[in-house]
């Protein structure tokens, strides 16, 4: 059984929606997923992507930039660049870090524009 696509646009740009197959993702990609998911759910990493978006920063301009703590921006910059979700380049005292694929900000953007439908869908739901 296929589920059809309602003629929405896919949320990712360029991508193009197709109909979803009813074959369930594997176990396995199911629990990578999760754990990619949970690795960008936290707010001070956010952040942190979105100011990667704009290009490579070093820690304490993204210190700077964020307001944080630069041991936890530290610590949110080491955990993301050993899960691979950021590079590291060393010049001097300085560490710059930037983001190892640069579709991520539109992953971010496609998430931001399902909470917004999500959320009006649900105050919608409320008699408003």
């Amino acid at each position: 059984m296929v589920r059809e696509s309602r003629g929405e646009a896919h949320p990712l740009p360029g991508v193009e929606r197709r109909a979803t197959m009813a074959t369930p993702r594997s176990e396995p990609v199911l629990q990578e997923l999760a754990a990619y998911f949970r690795l960008l759910a936290e707010p001070a990493r956010l952040s942190i992507l979105d100011l990667l978006a704009g290009g490579e920063l070093s820690v304490l301009e993204i210190v700077a930039e964020t307001g944080l703590g630069q041991s936890h921006t530290s610590r949110q910059l080491g955990r993301m660049a050993s899960e691979g979700l950021l590079t590291r380049r060393k010049e001097g005292t300085r560490v710059y870090y930037a983001l190892a694929d640069p579709r991520l900000p539109d992953l971010l953007s496609a998430a931001e524009r399902a909470l917004k439908a999500h959320l009006r869908g649900r105050l919608g739901g409320l008699g408003g």
